[in-house]
């Protein structure tokens, strides 16, 4: 691929979630292999806005609050404009709201190759959506996802499979090298320093199924009564940067009916998630639905035993037995099983922490997500010169 490349990714936000952790993380990752990035989003706030800043990747916010209403239609047009002034050789657009905005502006604009990307299994998104990004889709040259199992449930709804790439999630694991235990989190959120901690990290959301964790906690109470259990994370940020916080409400709610609320702790949003990981014994993944877990693939590379549901890309992740254990959803005495067992026997977590250490660095770099990132970027763009100069077809 060319030095200096122009390529745009547009991300909605900076808040932290999987897409916008893994738009973060690829547009530091190619900048430093040369690629000249610019970022365009809905809304320039959130967390990881300072990285950006700090890598000094440009930004440029195209503001909406709806992609039906009449400001949509001229940021769109606006989008359009900027595309043509900038010329770049790659638009790559990420998530939902990103393709279904953005994706047509870029062909309108004449961008040699352009990008959609679906990091999630859609079950979060209702039929109608669906179809409309299954149309904006249409007319990328390509659409990126992290797993087999959202390509397999794209093919199923009636994308074109040739225009499908599996790449998947890439994370910096050097830093999860962090020695073990780690008091300074134990002290911060006053937990006891013996005691068995369990830890789901998680966004606050219903699809990533925390009542179930939150019951089978309490399933553990008498079998294990000094474990403690942390959920970890915050709810949906709005632009404005609140927080929803009923699905939280609920919980802790939740946790106080079953007889729990002082054996879970709910900490909010932290950064700190290799030191976290490094201050608990089971890390565990309680989802109804998933593409691919950047949590479930930090867990693994921090050497942390992990419970996880088998679902979406979960067991693209966890060979289960080997690098952790694999349960059914909707099942809080299934995870209560599953973290008994390894709280249970130091040597089983022991050889599933190791071994998902090894996997996990090894299937789930930063470079070799970006590797193929950039493979995919110089196959698309040689396949739209030769459309270009009339030497075949995408």
């Amino acid at each position: 691929m060319p030095a200096k490349t122009p390529v745009v990714l547009f991300v909605s936000s900076f808040f932290v979630g999987g897409s916008e952790h893994q738009t973060a993380i690829l547009a530091k990752a190619l900048q430093r292999a040369g690629v000249e990035v610019h970022l365009a989003c809905f809304h320039r706030v959130g967390p990881l806005l300072a990285d950006m800043e700090a890598a000094r990747i440009p930004c440029t916010v195209f503001p909406i609050t709806s992609l039906k209403n009449l400001a949509s239609m001229r940021e769109r047009l606006r989008f359009t404009a900027f595309l043509r002034r900038m010329r770049p050789a790659i638009v790559h657009a990420v998530s939902f709201y990103p393709n279904v905005f953005a994706i047509a502006p870029a062909v309108l604009a004449g961008a040699p190759v352009t990008i959609a990307s679906i990091r999630d299994i859609g079950d979060i998104w209702s039929q109608r959506q669906r179809r409309v990004q299954r149309l904006s889709c249409r007319l990328a040259r390509c659409v990126f996802v992290n797993s087999d199992a959202g390509r397999q449930r794209l093919v199923a709804e009636g994308y074109d499979a040739e225009k499908i790439a599996v790449i998947p999630n890439g994370i910096p694991v050097e830093r999860f090298d962090v020695p073990r235990p780690c008091q300074r989190v134990r002290r911060e959120l006053g937990l006891p320093p013996d005691a068995p901690v369990v830890a789901a990290i998680t966004r606050l959301h219903r699809v990533k199924g925390l009542e179930y964790f939150i019951e089978a906690a309490a399933l553990l109470r008498d079998s294990h009564p000094a474990a403690r259990f942390l959920i970890v994370g915050s709810g949906t940020q709005l632009p404005d940067g609140t927080e929803v916080t009923e699905y939280r409400r609920e919980l802790e709610a939740l946790a106080a009916q079953l007889g729990v609320g002082d054996r879970v702790t709910f900490t909010g949003f932290r950064r700190d998630t290799p030191e976290i990981l490094a201050s608990v014994q089971v890390s565990v993944l309680p989802s109804l639905s998933e593409g691919l877990s950047n949590t479930l693939i930090e867990s693994l590379c921090a050497g942390v035993p992990t419970v996880a549901t088998r679902v979406g890309g979960n067991p693209e992740v966890i060979d289960d037995g080997v690098s952790g254990l694999l349960v059914p959803d909707r099942s809080a005495q299934a995870l209560a099983d599953g973290i008994s067992r390894l709280l249970g026997d130091a040597a089983l977590a022991g050889r599933l922490g190791d071994t998902g250490k090894r996997r996990g660095r090894e299937r789930f770099s930063v470079d070799r997500m970006v590797s193929r990132t950039l493979d995919q970027y110089e196959h698309l763009l040689s396949a739209a010169g030769r459309v270009a100069h009339g030497h075949g077809s995408a």
